[in-house]
């Protein structure tokens, strides 16, 4: 089997910043309602979860266990944000759970 050559970092960077400036783009030319800042916002929160990867390398368990209490408090957060939304958009409980129940099983039988 070949040994492959290594890929040069410029080559990574140049595609992080193209994909940085398209996502820019998207997000000032068109009505998304989100700010540039907070686009940044989210790079930096994502840039946090490969963090751990150097601050705990050859930890696979650490590493595993820091993204899921990573992931899970931002799921949460976003859980009930939901909820906040539909209690400012007074929509009943009874529609929220048909909704929810819908969202759920409709991409299994699609």
């Amino acid at each position: 089997m070949a040994k492959l050559e290594t890929v040069p970092i410029w080559w990574y960077e140049a595609i992080s910043l193209i994909m940085i400036a398209m996502s820019l783009g998207v997000i000032l030319g068109y009505p998304t309602h989100l700010s540039w800042w907070a686009f940044f916002v989210s790079l930096v929160i994502a840039a946090v979860l490969f963090i751990i990867g150097y601050m705990q390398p050859g930890r696979p368990m650490a590493i595993m266990l820091f993204k899921s209490y990573g992931y899970i408090t931002l799921s949460q957060g976003l859980y009930f944000s939901i909820h906040k939304a539909n209690l400012y958009e007074k929509i009943d409980r009874s529609n929220r759970g048909m909704r929810r129940l819908w969202r759920k099983l409709a991409p299994k039988w699609i």
